[in-house]
């Protein structure tokens, strides 16, 4: 029953295929209740049974197999809901186009193949469902053709999506041979992979989810239409923390695959979240804050947070969703003050209170949860950053001539955004079932400190001056707002300035 309901499961995605193969955009629509259906139902039998599995339908352990677990079913739900959105969000965005049904017909495509991606159960399907993906959103990113940047944004993101693949390949048929089976589970349960592997592994999520210096394309997509935007930053750049959560029982105890991961995903954090705020358009402040929480996302990953991780993964795919397809209100949302008050005082008592403050409601949110940090190094971690960002959401109304009113509501705000992270986490800790988080020792903990002392410094910085008004902080800000040039050097790499 379990597997012809898995089976079953996959009328969803399949629908979504073949209605965007007749361009019909009515069967469209109809295809995508029927995709959160089947994707809702199917998280219901994973909740009731436990991980759901089909035989392999192949030989010598490589075919066709599908693989429902908490991990795969809530991404699943999450891309069902989001497609349904963007369905009903294109079907008005190229009203009266000739070239809508095309339109509607390629995110379906790509759709699919992600959606085959989150329930693969053998490395086949997921290294063709990785590729597939990626190929079809390739024809969505020149669907205006006629466009010079549209081209030269797609030119570099598919030799970027081609070095992915390669090392996803290589680290492919590096796991079978060391297990002797393409099965996800088999591989998982074979336990640590060789440095290798892993090393392909990191480095193919890496390059998927625009990470520093290869996240030029992802700046440069904005002449696509919105619909596409949304789609590519709320769910394919998802598929690289994915493949860590999903490999993470193979990777957990690889110190170079960790701190690769929390090399690059923390630079690329720091500097895309900083070059974020120099952008003087939303769009490409959006790309850069996509890079960005990519790489909080397999920072994370490296750490060993990976509910941490799974969390921040599913509220930035919603959040950035919401933001392209409301891009233009948001310009007026940018506009508009945050805070009443708009002077600060710079006094350096009431911003270290900010910081106490933050300090003091993270630990006590994890004696109200019951979490010891000495057990979680991610977590512990994840504590610096946290507590940074609470402070620069403190700062302006503790130093400020702010209302006790507006004081106290920041601070129950805060509070309640703890626990609530902290809830979560527990739930996706106890449902994924994910391996513990491995000592943060040796060359890992020198990057994690390297990397979390940055975020240290830059949220005290930016504390300091929040404006950017000092004489160093406006000689970064030319280069930040050109993403440290290395698009540049991208371009010329692959000859974009040629005719």
């Amino acid at each position: 029953m379990t597997t012809s309901l898995l089976y079953a499961s996959i009328a969803g995605p399949t629908a979504l295929l073949l209605a965007g193969i007749g361009h019909k955009p009515r069967l469209l629509q109809l295809a995508t209740l029927l995709n959160l259906g089947t994707a809702l139902a199917l998280a219901l039998a994973v909740a009731s049974w436990g991980t759901l599995e089909t035989p392999l339908l192949g030989v010598a352990g490589l075919g066709l197999s599908l693989r429902a677990d908490p991990l795969a079913v809530t991404l699943l739900v999450m891309v069902s809901l989001l497609g349904l959105v963007l369905f009903a969000y294109g079907q008005s965005y190229l009203e009266g186009s000739p070239r809508r049904g095309v339109f509607l017909a390629r995110i379906a495509q790509v759709l699919f193949a992600v959606e085959c991606l989150l329930l693969a159960g053998n490395l086949v399907v997921f290294v063709a469902a990785w590729t597939g993906a990626s190929l079809a959103l390739h024809r969505l990113l020149l669907f205006f053709p006629e466009r010079r940047r549209a081209q030269l944004a797609a030119r570099k993101k598919f030799l970027v999506a081609r070095a992915s693949e390669v090392c996803l390949l290589l680290a492919a048929a590096l796991l079978y041979r060391s297990a002797g089976s393409g099965e996800l589970d088999v591989i998982c349960a074979a336990g640590s992979a060789s440095a290798l592997p892993a090393l392909l592994l990191a480095l193919a999520a890496l390059i998927k989810s625009a990470q520093f210096p290869t996240q030029g394309w992802l700046l440069e997509l904005m002449e696509t239409p919105t619909p596409v935007s949304a789609l590519l930053h709320a769910g394919v750049l998802n598929a690289g923390p994915f493949l860590i959560l999903r490999f993470a029982p193979a990777l957990s105890e690889s110190a170079v695959a960790g701190c690769l991961l929390v090399g690059v995903g923390g630079l690329t954090a720091l500097v895309a979240s900083a070059a974020m705020r120099t952008q003087p358009t939303v769009k490409v402040a959006l790309a850069y804050s996509s890079s960005a929480h990519m790489g909080f996302s397999l920072l994370l990953c490296g750490l060993g947070a990976y509910p941490a991780a799974l969390l921040h993964l599913v509220a930035h795919s919603f959040y950035k969703a919401h933001a392209f397809l409301s891009a233009g209100s948001a310009i007026d949302r940018a506009r508009a003050p945050r805070f009443a008050p708009t002077e600060r005082l710079q006094s350096l008592p009431r911003l270290a209170l900010a910081l106490a403050l933050a300090i003091c409601l993270f630990a006590g949110a994890t004696q109200l949860t019951g979490v010891e940090l000495s057990e979680h190094p991610g977590v512990a971690a994840f504590a610096v950053v946290l507590s940074v960002a609470l402070a620069q959401l403190f700062a302006p109304a503790l130093d400020a001539r702010a209302t006790l009113w507006l004081r106290s509501r920041l601070l129950i705000r805060g509070a309640g955004v703890l626990l609530a992270f902290f809830c979560l986490e527990e739930l996706a800790r106890w449902s994924l079932r994910l391996p513990a988080a491995p000592a943060l020792a040796g060359p890992k903990a020198l990057v994690s400190g390297l990397v979390l002392g940055g975020f240290a410094l830059a949220g005290a910085a930016q504390l300091l001056d929040p404006r950017g008004t000092s004489r160093p902080a406006a000689a970064l800000q030319a280069h930040l707002r050109n993403g440290l040039y290395a698009n540049a050097l991208f371009d010329r790499l692959v000859g974009a300035y040629r005719r």
